[in-house]
């Protein structure tokens, strides 16, 4: 049953795969950047909040985007830039690294390149046991998932397991999605350092899936997935754990899961960019406005006053048209009214 699944799943993203470079095509290059800069910021601010980090998406924004760029001063800003430079990392290296020991361990490094941990300690294995928590969208504990592998045993397994995904990736005996995805899990049940492996798997499983064709990934977030699904990564990944490394119960339940979410993510990429072909036939100003909810997560008619300049009954019909059409939610009542994309 689980084989007749994934099948049917593989293959229709095989199909987006062979057309994303002619569905781009017809995207035009500032419609593209958008997209990109919009699903940076939700990765990054998905991925780091998946370990317990509480930035919201506006603030991890600013933070990245924003115009008075600034180094990180917080625990969650260390974690953001971090994840944006290894992000930035993977996309480089699609064509020029290949799958090995030195390759996850700069990658770690990158990842947690502003954090707290010693320099030198950022590169090894861990020497401790590690209970690998669950967190709640709030950003709290809630839970431990599983015990990851015992240090002794690390370095075996990440030779072979990093062994085994060079060998399979190039070959034809497994498709490339069901090695990303069972080196994603794998790698997360091994947590081979003290810090961020589990933002270290979902950044190889990226570039696994980048170096195979699947170059759409950079425009909608595959993390922001994986967070809407918190309760059922937890369970999915916590039952693989307790089934064995290589229980086909466990894995390929797994893996179900990882096609559904990267199903998902491919989903949202073409809504957005059927949104984005619908505000073209916007006028400036509700354009603009939308922009604006987006950037602040919470649009009162003050900041659209300032921002844009128009008239202020002007503004009200605009964002009572944009609610009327979906593309903003409308809060609250009277002065105290504020909005947010929909």
């Amino acid at each position: 049953m689980l084989d007749h699944e994934i099948l049917n799943l593989v293959a229709p993203l095989d199909e987006f795969k062979g057309r994303w470079h002619s569905v781009a095509r017809q995207v035009p290059d500032r419609q593209l950047a958008t997209l990109a800069s919009r699903a940076t910021v939700e990765s990054v601010g998905s991925s780091t909040r998946m370990d317990g980090a509480r930035m919201p998406d506006p603030e991890v924004d600013r933070f990245l985007f924003g115009p008075d760029p600034r180094p990180p001063t917080t625990a969650d800003e260390r974690a953001a830039a971090g994840y944006a430079e290894a992000l930035e990392m993977v996309y480089d290296a699609v064509g020029g690294e290949t799958l090995d020991t030195d390759f996850v361990r700069r990658l770690h490094g990158a990842v947690t390149w502003y954090s707290d941990t010693a320099g030198a300690e950022r590169w090894e294995y861990r020497k401790a046991s590690l209970r690998v928590r669950a967190y709640d969208a709030g950003g709290r504990p809630a839970g431990t998932l599983f015990n990851a592998s015992p240090p002794a045993r690390i370095r075996t397994q990440m030779e072979d397991l990093v062994r085994w995904g060079s060998r399979y990736l190039d070959s034809d005996e497994f498709h490339p999605l069901l090695v990303a995805a069972s080196f994603m899990a794998r790698l997360s049940i091994i947590h081979p350092f003290t810090e961020a492996s589990g933002r270290l798997a979902r950044l190889l499983a990226t570039w696994m899936l980048m170096r195979s064709g699947y170059s759409h990934l950079p425009y909608a977030s595959f993390e922001r997935v994986l967070e809407e699904r918190r309760s059922s990564h937890h369970r999915v990944l916590g039952r693989a754990v307790r089934t064995g490394e290589n229980g086909r119960t466990g894995l390929g339940e797994w893996v179900v899961f990882f096609l559904r979410s990267l199903t998902a993510q491919r989903d949202e990429l073409l809504r957005r960019i059927e949104g984005q072909h619908r505000k073209t036939r916007l006028p400036e100003l509700s354009v603009k406005l939308i922009d604006l909810a987006r950037e602040v997560g919470r649009l009162t008619m003050s900041h659209a006053l300032d921002q844009t300049g128009a008239n202020r009954n002007t503004i009200k019909v605009h964002l009572r048209q944009l609610v009327a059409q979906g593309r903003l939610l409308r809060h609250g009542g009277g002065r105290g009214t504020w909005y947010t994309p929909s």
